[in-house]
């Protein structure tokens, strides 16, 4: 889901609720017992200026977070993945496996390459007893 989306009912409630808060507090903080019409509606248009301010905060700064965690958890992903996507050689005959850089990478026979996660899932060990990352 959209980030942004389910960012809004807490926004609008954040709204809502701010906006009751500071009419009620401009009604009963005032000095004077009675107001004219003019009076209430000035009143209600600065509840509402501050409720819409605090609405805006409120969709910015949940609507970024969680798009921020979105973008932090795609940009680890990636990193696991190809750490896990290496291609290794494997020994069929001995059982080990070897990692690109090394010298017998691709060099020992009976042999195959394979990625290092399907290496250790087949039951092949890293020859230097140290996975390839």
């Amino acid at each position: 889901m959209n980030p942004w989306l389910s960012a809004i009912p807490t926004a609008i409630a954040t709204g809502y609720i701010f906006y009751w808060f500071f009419y009620s507090v401009s009604l009963f903080g005032s000095s004077q017992g009675t107001f004219n019409l003019g009076q209430l509606e000035s009143l209600k248009r600065r509840a509402l200026l501050r409720a819409g301010v605090l609405f805006t905060l409120t969709l910015v700064i949940l609507g970024f977070r969680l798009e921020i965690t979105k973008l932090v958890a795609a940009w680890k992903e990636p990193s696991q993945a190809t750490s896990r996507d290496i291609r290794v050689w494997v020994n069929t005959r001995s059982g080990f496996y070897y990692c690109p850089g090394t010298e017998l990478y691709g060099k020992l026979q009976p042999g195959k390459y394979l990625t290092e996660a399907n290496a250790v899932q087949s039951g092949y060990q890293p020859s230097l007893n140290r996975s390839c990352r």
